[in-house]
């Protein structure tokens, strides 16, 4: 089987010896690998480049958002991707493997016993998500938090004094009109979308529209820490389709699995039934 790897050094779980560890765990298994360090701006184009070699399998070791990067790179290549748990959270890992997030689990699993199957994702103009994406202010705070990791203190505080994260006003518009829920229709200061088992055809939307900016910050925590459905603070709906709008001069900002983006315009969210082939470990 011909492998490619390519590790996120910089990912929040991935060691240091990432590489060794990595060639030393496949030649137990029977195989070797062509791996690769790759900084998290590089990251699509090296998946590009080994997609095009029309290689077997592609492993993928950082969090969510080195994996996302990873998948939307090869979508349209039909090539699997193994996702190996390397981030802080690992959702998506858990979409695929459910709850077993320890790497060299991951691998000896999926190399023994995986299977290939597709991928379900979300798709917003030409970016893929394939865990949430947030819409609305307080998605602003992913860029002072990439600073912060890079050790540049003072430009995330920067950041965060002229950004307007906790401001609870409308900042977008949602439509939605689909089989499996209300017409949604409404002004809002931020929205959750997100994908999981629990539909396995549409969307989890969470609706936000907080009284003041500790109930922002309150609602906004737990978003990111738990199911959507689990939450009682929110508007909850589903949908395969939404259009989000924002009302504010110069667009709002966006992450797609935690990576920081902006908004400007007239947006259609769509669910995607088959968006990658991954290898994962078999699960309930």
């Amino acid at each position: 089987m011909d492998i490619h790897a390519i590790i996120n050094p910089a990912s929040g779980s991935v060691p240091a010896d990432g590489e060794a560890a990595l060639a030393a765990a496949l030649e137990e298994l029977g195989h070797e690998a062509q791996i690769a360090m790759v900084e998290p701006d590089n990251l699509v184009g090296q998946a590009q480049e080994i997609a095009e070699q029309q290689t077997d399998l592609i492993i993928a070791w950082g969090g969510d958002g080195s994996c996302a990067a990873t998948l939307q790179a090869v979508a349209d290549t039909g090539v699997p991707v193994l996702v190996l748990p390397g981030g802080t959270m690992n959702v998506l890992h858990r979409q695929v493997h459910g709850e077993v997030l320890d790497w060299n689990v991951c691998l000896r699993r999926a190399l023994t016993a995986g299977e290939t199957r597709p991928l379900v994702a979300g798709r917003a103009n030409d970016r893929l998500f394939y865990v949430m994406t947030i819409v609305g202010h307080v998605a602003g705070l992913a860029a002072p938090r990439e600073l912060l990791r890079e050790g540049k203190g003072i430009k995330a505080l920067q950041q965060l004094t002229e950004k307007p994260i906790l401001d609870v006003e409308p900042a977008l518009s949602l439509q939605s009109s689909n089989q499996h829920d209300k017409a949604l229709n409404d002004d809002v200061s931020c929205v959750f979308i997100s994908l999981s088992d629990y539909l396995p055809d549409a969307f989890e939307i969470a609706v936000l529209k907080p009284e003041s900016p500790a109930g922002l910050v309150g609602q906004s925590i737990g978003m990111a820490v738990s199911s959507l459905l689990d939450r009682e603070d929110s508007e909850r709906h589903y949908a395969e389709r939404l259009t989000v709008t924002p009302l504010v001069d110069g667009g709002v900002d966006v992450t797609f699995d935690g990576e920081p983006s902006r908004l400007h315009e007239k947006t259609v969210v769509s669910f995607i039934p088959d968006a990658a082939t991954v290898l994962a470990i078999p699960h309930d």
